[in-house]
């Protein structure tokens, strides 16, 4: 069975060594799709993300969010939206960029769970943390279901 998991090295925020790990089909078929770039490969789309991820500014990420935490990263600059892994069982310094998606228009929001941390990268200014209901929303969770009480 073929891995198509792709993996660089990649220092994240400029400063600090991590692993960068993309499921590459999944990532080569959602840029295409989404924001209309093709790429030879799974390794040059883990390169070009591994470069926006290289912002000085997302020192506060890499400082802030616990090992195992999902964040939701939202690039304005792209219009685009990284759902990341910090850290997996095999490798605490490993980054996993689960999906990319593109925002088309300026009333559309991110769904995202309670327990991600969201965080939006301007194209000038500092990085601001927080589910702003500009960009994200909560994903609203079904009822559990509950036996009723029979007599």
């Amino acid at each position: 069975m073929r891995n198509e998991f792709e993996s660089i090295p990649c220092l994240f925020a400029g400063t600090e060594p991590v692993v960068l790990t993309v499921y590459a089909p999944h990532l080569l078929q959602r840029w295409v799709e989404r924001l209309g770039h093709s790429f030879q490969n799974g390794k040059q789309c883990a390169e070009v993300i591994g470069s926006y991820l290289a912002d000085e500014r997302l020192i506060t990420v890499f400082e802030r969010v616990p090992v195992y935490g999902s964040v939701a990263l939202y690039i304005e600059s792209l219009k685009t939206l990284f759902f990341m892994d910090m850290g997996t069982r095999k490798d605490p310094n490993e980054i996993k960029v689960s999906t990319v998606l593109y925002r088309a228009n300026e009333s559309q929001r991110f769904l995202v769970d309670a327990e991600d941390y969201c965080y939006i990268l301007p194209k000038e200014g500092k990085l601001r943390f927080g589910k702003e209901r500009k960009y994200f929303e909560l994903k609203k969770r079904a009822p559990k279901w509950r036996p009723s009480h029979q007599t």
